[in-house]
């Protein structure tokens, strides 16, 4: 970054809002890597022409491309972290961008400055495809639904979430090799076919529709990757690699009978949790779930026991320890009013 800056030459061109150039920044910079390996990962390359600019970032894993309006043209890579910094400090709402040779400058209100563009030939992508589009609420829901329960483990298949097609729905399947969560949609003609997404790369992919308020979604498979279009504030493109590996059989985990069933108020049950949650937590998590009459959860520790109830609609008896951890991330990850916990035996 310069310090010795001179602006006459340079035609002042208004890019945008600041705020909207930043929220794409923000976006892009999602597939930038923390600690990159070589210079160039660490760039957004900033394509403009004709009244739009792309923004496009890589990991190689997962790749994304942001478009917006722009009256200016360039194209050249500089360090996404510097440039989001800068245009975020801004203190007025206009941003003009140049481009002289491998430098880019910055221009808004009295602030001026230049970043160093990366010389480096940026990572291409392909977006392209024919895109299946699907409801984005559905799919919203589905993918927070199961992305809790992977695992972190980047060496192990189930590290990845389980994305199976099947005619007129969609399957997510997450296993961290203790929990199991499963997710089904249906969507009109999405063909069939299972891939396996890295569960690090949907994480984002879910951030990104809460981020610009996504309004429609598309997916796209190919033979190593998948292409996602979201469409809301901004217009995002997404391209993930796919894991090449086998995901466990699910089939047959989750018992297709219970011996015990209680309905509930999820509200009601994630306070009680929270509740018994302060006690347990000092003994690993564990809680007694005494389901009949209701609900009561029973913790001890040596700083002290907590009890509370809650009230449920049940079918049967059971007295069952479960983490409460687990439990609290599974009913985060709904946004039903009401749930249904079912059990088959004493531990399960």
């Amino acid at each position: 970054l310069h310090t010795n800056i001179s602006w006459q030459s340079l035609p002042e061109r208004r890019l945008m809002n600041k705020d909207i150039l930043l929220q794409a920044l923000n976006v892009a910079n999602k597939a930038v890597a923390s600690k990159p390996l070589y210079p160039i990962m660490g760039c957004v390359l900033l394509t403009s022409k004709d009244g739009r600019m792309v923004i496009n970032s890589s990991n190689f894993d997962l790749s994304i491309q942001v478009e917006i309006e722009s009256d200016t043209e360039l194209e050249i890579a500089v360090p996404a972290k510097k440039l989001g910094e800068i245009i975020g400090n801004l203190a007025d709402k206009d941003v003009f961008l140049k481009q002289k040779d491998n430098t880019l400058n910055v221009k808004s209100g009295k602030y001026k400055a230049n970043i160093n563009g990366v010389v480096n030939d940026y990572p291409g992508v392909d977006f392209s495809g024919a895109m299946k589009y699907v409801d984005v609420i559905g799919f919203r829901e589905q993918t927070q639904s199961v992305t809790y329960a992977a695992s972190t483990n980047v060496n192990l298949p189930i590290n990845g979430i389980l994305f199976e097609l099947e005619g007129d729905s969609i399957t997510m399947v997450s296993t961290d090799g203790i929990r199991l969560a499963i997710a089904k949609e249906g969507y009109p003609d999405v063909g069939t076919g299972s891939v396996l997404i890295p569960n690090a790369n949907l994480r984002e992919i879910h951030k990104i529709i809460n981020q610009v308020k996504a309004d429609t979604i598309g997916f796209s498979i190919a033979e190593n990757s998948i292409r996602f279009d979201i469409r809301g504030d901004l217009d995002v493109k997404v391209n993930s690699l796919l894991i090449s590996a086998n995901f466990p059989n699910y089939h047959n985990i989750i018992p297709e009978s219970y011996s015990t069933k209680a309905v509930v108020r999820t509200s009601q049950l994630v306070s009680a949790c929270k509740q018994a949650n302060v006690i347990s937590r000092e003994n690993n998590g564990f809680v007694k779930l005494t389901v009949g009459n209701g609900i009561w959860l029973y913790t001890s520790a040596d700083i002290g026991q907590t009890e509370t109830f809650v009230e449920a609609t049940c079918e049967g008896n059971i007295e069952i320890g479960v983490n409460i951890d687990y439990l609290m991330d599974a009913l985060a990850s709904s946004i039903m009013a009401e749930i249904s916990l079912e059990f088959s035996g004493s531990n399960r």
